[in-house]
């Protein structure tokens, strides 16, 4: 039996009597299994979450399944590089996640799609979306914890 997951992004700002806050909410109503755990992440770097066609391997989630995934930097200083690959080795997009912040992978709103990405530049270019079929992560100065949270239809 699916289960629903409701995400809400809130935001309270008022600056000089003015209201700029506002209050976004995705619901996701196919939701039957999840994945969520803390990860600890050296200054070497290495993978964090392994994703593809189908889940064969222990720890390998089925992309076809994912609905939402967001991740968290638990550390309360340092900062984790994220990478986002695909399995060619070709093509990667990274982001810098500081310390207490979260980031919630863009996912289509449709269940057949994949978790893609778009990059380009003058060493890589990519005319379509390719697959996510990895995420790493490396920790700046000291060693950090990752929450990661993984919501599937599957």
């Amino acid at each position: 039996m699916a289960s629903t997951l409701k995400v809400t992004i809130s935001e309270e700002l008022n600056l000089e009597g003015t209201s700029y806050s506002a209050t976004k909410t995705k619901t996701f109503t196919t939701i039957t299994s999840v994945y969520k755990t803390i990860v600890n992440v050296s200054t070497s770097g290495g993978e964090v979450l392994a994703i593809a066609a189908a889940a064969g391997n222990i720890g390998t989630l089925d992309q076809d399944l994912i609905e939402y995934i967001r991740i968290t930097n638990l550390d309360t200083t340092n900062f984790v590089e994220l990478g986002f690959e695909d399995t060619s080795g070709n093509n990667a997009f990274f982001i810098k996640l500081d310390a207490g912040r979260s980031y919630i992978v863009p996912i289509s709103n449709l269940t057949s799609e994949h978790p893609t990405f778009f990059c380009t530049d003058a060493a890589h270019a990519t005319g379509t979306h390719v697959d996510i079929d990895s995420i790493t992560a490396d920790a700046n100065t000291a060693a950090c914890n990752l929450e990661i949270m993984v919501a599937m239809n599957g």
